[in-house]
């Protein structure tokens, strides 16, 4: 009877176990608000690990592709009921970039790719676009740590410029030169003799990012390997895009 039972119970390793759909979506909050191994996920709710990675992986796909939409610019007459006036312009968002710190690559060259200067860590970088009132507007694509804020904002200007053509935008002076790409720019350089000022705004955008980085899949140092390099941008663009749509929701 012993030996039955553990061939049966042998025969189950590798088969996919069906969970409820509200054990799933358990499992899969837990992994973005905690940030949790696997092999916890798997203790926690009687599974195998591998099926408590497949499980955040598939709903992470889902909910992404579910809730997307919820992150974007709105309307000029949304933004402006938020507007600021600063040197007799109207501004009507904040823009700001942010890292996140990645395992390094055993590829040379895609380590070096992943390595900022600005933090001398291996991260991925990534914008953050929000309104006066801390609404989330849009998020850049996640691109490799070595490339700064300026040249993403202006490798991506083809996504948000259409939308803030008439608006302002306020940014730290990471961003001085962006002006170029012809949008009315303010950076705290060009704004120093009022700097308390500028910064009781910028804030923020800070304040929104903090947020973010209360769910700790958003702080702590991803476990993806970068050997795949679009793989991971395109993971960490997902999961910053739903736990930007819970900020927008239940934080503000």
């Amino acid at each position: 009877m012993i030996a039955k039972r553990r061939d049966h119970q042998a025969s189950l390793i590798g088969h996919p176990i069906e969970t409820p759909a509200e054990t799933e979506v358990m499992l899969f909050l837990i992994w973005l608000k905690h940030y949790p191994y696997d092999i916890l996920l798997a203790i926690m709710f009687q599974v195998h690990k591998k099926t408590a990675k497949k499980i955040h992986n598939r709903m992470m796909e889902w909910y992404y592709n579910l809730k997307k939409h919820k992150i974007s610019f709105k309307t000029k007459a949304y933004r402006d009921e938020f507007k600021v006036n600063l040197l007799y312009e109207d501004f009507t968002v904040i823009l700001d970039g942010s890292e996140q710190e990645v395992e390094r690559s055993s590829n040379p060259l895609i380590d070096t790719l992943f390595f900022s200067g600005k933090s001398f860590t291996h991260c991925i970088n990534i914008l953050i676009f929000v309104a006066l009132n801390k609404d989330i507007l849009y998020l850049s694509p996640s691109v490799p740590g070595s490339v700064g804020d300026l040249v993403l904002a202006r490798q991506t200007e083809s996504e948000w410029g259409p939308h803030l053509i008439r608006d302002g935008i306020m940014g730290d002076e990471g961003f001085n030169g962006l002006e170029k790409t012809g949008h009315r720019v303010l950076t705290s350089e060009k704004f120093s003799d009022f700097g308390h000022i500028f910064s009781s705004f910028r804030i923020r955008v800070e304040n929104v990012l903090a947020c973010i980085k209360n769910w700790r899949i958003c702080k702590d140092k991803l476990r993806f390997k970068i050997n795949e390099k679009d793989e991971i941008l395109e993971k960490h663009h997902k999961i910053w895009t739903i736990v930007s749509i819970f900020v927008n929701k239940f934080y503000r």
